[in-house]
Order: C-alpha cells, then sequence, then structure tokens
C-alpha cells in the first residue's frame, strides 16, 4: 500500500518547486521515498518469480531495483524547475545495463501516475541488432502483444513515440513485419489513476500487470542479445 502522504507531498512540490520548500520537507521525504524503495523492494520479490534472469542476477547480487532521484539536471533544459514531481523506480536483471529491459513505476498526483516496462529507446547497434531479430520472429512478438491479459492491463500497447513513418533503412516497406521494425522505442505503459495509488491491492496489481509484461521482456531481452544478420530483401516469415 502506497500512504495518500506521498501524492501530498508531490503535490506541494509540484506547487512550491524550490529550494526552501524542499529543505523545509526533507526528512518527510526522506521517509516517504524510503517507503516507496521498500515496496519496490517487495514487487521484486514477486518478479523474480516469474523473470528467471532477475532471478538469478538477484540470487548473484547483482543490484536489481533502482529509485531515480528527486533532483533534476536541468543544465541542457528549458524547463529549470529544480526537482521531479514523480517518484519512480525500475526493476532490471541489471539496472547498470541499459540493453536489459525493465518494469517501470512511477508515482505522481493528479492521475498521472504510470507502470510498465520494456526497452527504451535503444542505441543504434542496439536497435540494429533488435530490428534483426525482429524481421525473422516479428510473427511470434506480435502473438505476445495480442495476449488478452496483456491488452487487459495495457491497452494502447506497444509505445508509437518516435516510430518510423517509412521503413528503416535495409528494409522493404512490403516485409510482413514492417510495423514493428519501424519502431525505435519498445516500452508498454499506462497510466494510473490517484483512486489506483491509493488502493491497497496496489501492489498486487501492479505484479499482475508485471507478470504480464514478462513474455515482451524476455523476448527483448533475447531480441538484444541476438547475433545481428546481414539485411537482405527476402525474410522469412
Amino acid at each position: 500500500m502506497i500512504h495518500s502522504e506521498l501524492l501530498t507531498f508531490l503535490r506541494g512540490i509540484k506547487q512550491n518547486n524550490n529550494k526552501e520548500w524542499y529543505e523545509e520537507h526533507k526528512d518527510e521525504y526522506n521517509v516517504l521515498r524510503q517507503e516507496f524503495t521498500q515496496l519496490l523492494g517487495q514487487i521484486r520479490d514477486e518478479v523474480i518469480t516469474f523473470d528467471t534472469a532477475i532471478a538469478r542476477n538477484h540470487k548473484k547480487g547483482i543490484e536489481t531495483i533502482k529509485v531515480f532521484r528527486l533532483h533534476r539536471d536541468a543544465r541542457f533544459s528549458r524547463n529549470k524547475a529544480k526537482y521531479k514531481t514523480t517518484l519512480s523506480g525500475l526493476i532490471s536483471a541489471d539496472i547498470k545495463d541499459p540493453t536489459e529491459p525493465v518494469y517501470y513505476f512511477a508515482i505522481a498526483p493528479d492521475d498521472k501516475s504510470f507502470m510498465g516496462g520494456g526497452i527504451k529507446m535503444p542505441d543504434r547497434l542496439h536497435l540494429d541488432t533488435m530490428r534483426g531479430y525482429i524481421a525473422t520472429h516479428h510473427k511470434k512478438i506480435q502473438k505476445l502483444l495480442s495476449d488478452p491479459t496483456l491488452e487487459y492491463y495495457f491497452p494502447q500497447g506497444l509505445s508509437d513515440a518516435y516510430k518510423l513513418k517509412k521503413a528503416p533503412q535495409g528494409y522493404d516497406v512490403a516485409h510482413p513485419g514492417i510495423d514493428l521494425l519501424r519502431h525505435k522505442d519498445f516500452t508498454i505503459g499506462c497510466g494510473l489513476s490517484d483512486t489506483d495509488i491509493n488502493s491497497k491491492h496496489i501492489k498486487t496489481d501492479v505484479v499482475t500487470a508485471f507478470a504480464s509484461l514478462q513474455p515482451i521482456n524476455a523476448v527483448l531481452r533475447k531480441a538484444g542479445a541476438s547475433t545481428p544478420q546481414a539485411h537482405t530483401f527476402e525474410y522469412l516469415e
């Protein structure tokens, strides 16, 4: 369960995004952050029951949870606000490896909370590797994306953010998996209301949603680890 005080604090920092207000409420934030970290750890302990890669690395002592800092790096942003208005974290087989798919959970006031996962904007080499795998296994991936449980929790499906309007270089527009190949971001997510966050069932709901996401994360992990293949205009269906 998430205490309502967290949403109250985040509304406060949203309305008073300055150092003076933050310093006045810093002790409160530290307690709330610790509670969120504990919750994320409890969710991770459930995730390892269905994600073997995370279970294996957790057993090895590799860091598998990360809570993001509240302070913003505004050096190269037009938005000069000092603090985020979201408290968020992720679960991954290795939080230091950007090629690993994640399970992501974010708390924000005014019905702006979020849960989801996948791989966000892989770099060029990683993206090329993933596309090589997708070109051959697009039917399998599309079947996973059409799973009724996944669609129930994440009705919007795979994010269309940054999706190419044309075929990526090296791929024919007639490729049967071209819709998937045009993606540059492989994340899936959905919004959560304040009522959802305040529910006593929130942990169970997030874990169940993450379980539906696990097959996608597993195939994204496999795609990222696959050997890049030469791109031709003859494809397996």
